[in-house]
């Protein structure tokens, strides 16, 4: 697939400390991210594949929406400090980059530098804050040349089925709020009957797990990084019920959202189930 466009709608950075060696999370976030362990290391699992671990100051790569089975593994002395980059990237207004790219796991060792270099701009730049038109601009020249690292790592997957694109665009802009099989399908010019079938034989997926799966994404990250209550995250993410929403959360996850959020901060307490 030709590339005439690349736009970056989400680019966030973040970062903390951890003190428990073997912490265990599981998570998958809508944007593709890139994790820096900065002291100590991780060790990582995507969607169930085997385990790869960082270097100290290496990263990992994970696609959107992939679950990321994560421990964390302390140094020697002293505790484990992280950090990283949430991208949302739209290619040529049609598809998301991971849609079209696949990345390795681990970052390649001779990449390290550059982009501990370019963490170090984007989390200079995030925190002289949105109001600073210089910083702005440096953060989106950082995030774009970060974006050229991944595009020189990774490997361009077999062109795309342009409707399921379109389809999933839709469906991911359309998120927060109910969706009808009758208005995706009219995405897709199908009926349906025919939507159904044709959107598992492409996705492996129902429609409706696929978009719950997404929602769920936009809610973890809501979890990871605010302080609203868990009601509001399920509700910003497109979950009118919230019982229904904490059910699906823990049976993905294998925790329910209060004690995913305090695992992602690595607060302490006992798990809580969510309301």
């Amino acid at each position: 697939m030709g590339i005439q466009t690349l736009t970056i709608h989400t680019l966030s950075t973040g970062g903390s400390a951890f003190i428990a060696e073997g912490l265990h999370h599981v998570k998958a976030l809508p944007g593709l991210s890139v994790v820096q362990s900065l002291r100590g290391r991780y060790e990582v699992a995507l969607d169930g594949g085997p385990s790869f671990f960082t270097s100290e100051g290496g990263c990992f790569i994970a696609p959107s929406r992939v679950t990321q089975d994560i421990v964390h593994h302390l140094p020697a002395e002293g505790t484990m400090a992280a950090r990283w980059v949430f991208l949302d990237v739209e290619v040529n207004g049609l598809c998301r980059l991971d849609d079209i790219y696949e990345f390795p796991v681990i970052l390649p060792a001779g990449r390290e530098r550059e982009v501990s270099a370019l963490l170090d701009e984007l989390t200079a730049a995030q925190e002289a804050g949105n109001g600073d038109a210089q910083a702005v601009c440096g953060r989106m020249a950082a995030g774009y040349r970060l974006l050229g690292v991944l595009l020189a790592v990774g490997r361009e997957k077999a062109a795309p089925d342009g409707t399921l694109a379109r389809v999933l665009s839709y469906m991911k802009e359309q998120a927060e709020r109910p969706l009808s099989m009758e208005e995706l399908a009219a995405q897709a010019g199908l009926s349906v009957s025919h939507f159904h079938r044709w959107f598992r034989s492409r996705t492996g997926e129902t429609p409706l797990n696929w978009i719950n799966g997404y929602r769920l994404s936009l809610a973890s990250l809501w979890l990871e990084n605010s302080d609203c209550p868990v009601s509001e995250a399920a509700q910003r993410a497109g979950f009118d019920n919230p019982f229904y929403f904490s059910r699906l959360f823990r049976r993905k996850y294998g925790v329910p959202p209060r004690e995913y959020r305090r695992l992602s901060r690595n607060e302490a307490g006992g798990e809580e189930e969510s309301s």
